[in-house]
């Protein structure tokens, strides 16, 4: 007498289908973000837009909130007036000066010094570090900066401005934690088994690979000046 053993049939979970509560979810929650996103492009570029139209509409008809979507009355007196005074002309000037000065500065002083502080070979790193993280919590204000610019000759001067604020001290730890984590002591070895000197090593091998923070800091601190 024989007996046949079948195996049960391999059991395959049915494929997933998608509820219709998702085939309509999906649609609303692209349709409701679009709303958002657009509302708030409305909200900062329509502002921007207004000041564009209304500085070649009439002011009369400005002041009478005439000027919604189009210029009415268009004129370029008001252009004609600002180009025409020298103190605009000199402001834009300094502004241009001060950003091209101040940025060269920062962004020297925020790549040298997070470098040196970097290195785990600067003597007292730590507590240089710790004194410099010190100042994000703890500012003298206006008067003893103001005493300090003046101790140092610095009243009346183009330094007066540029220096004090040379530095962002968060620009600063960025700038040493990218540093340590891009640059290794290997890397550092290796260049002084070449005959690489420190100041050959940070402007042949270090900036060329802090490309990408040069450009973040540049930008910031071009905003900020």
């Amino acid at each position: 007498m024989s007996t046949t053993s079948t195996a049960p049939p391999c059991l395959l979970p049915a494929p997933d289908k998608p509820p219709a509560r998702r085939g309509l979810a999906d649609p609303l929650f692209n349709a409701a973000t679009v709303l958002v996103i657009g509302v708030a492009l409305a909200a900062v570029i329509y502002p921007l837009y207004f000041i564009l139209i209304a500085s070649v509409s009439d002011p009369d008809r400005v002041y009478e909130g005439s000027v919604w979507l189009w210029p009415s009355g268009i004129t370029l007196d008001g252009y004609a007036r600002i180009l025409s005074d020298p103190t605009v002309w000199r402001g834009l000037a300094n502004s241009a000066f001060y950003t091209a000065l101040g940025t060269a500065v920062s962004v020297t002083l925020v790549l040298t010094g997070g470098y040196a502080l970097s290195r785990r070979d600067l003597p007292g790193r730590r507590l240089i570090l710790a004194l410099i993280v010190l100042t994000l919590f703890f500012d003298g204000g206006i008067i003893p900066r103001y005493l300090v610019v003046r101790e140092l000759g610095l009243l009346d001067t183009v330094w007066a401005i540029v220096l004090p604020n040379a530095v962002a001290v968060w620009n600063l730890v960025i700038a040493r934690v990218y540093f340590e984590s891009n640059i290794p002591d290997s890397l550092r070895e290796a260049a002084a088994l070449d005959g690489a000197s420190d100041l050959r090593f940070f402007f042949k091998i270090v900036l060329p690979l802090a490309k990408p923070l040069i450009a973040i800091m540049v930008m910031i601190h071009v905003v900020w000046n």
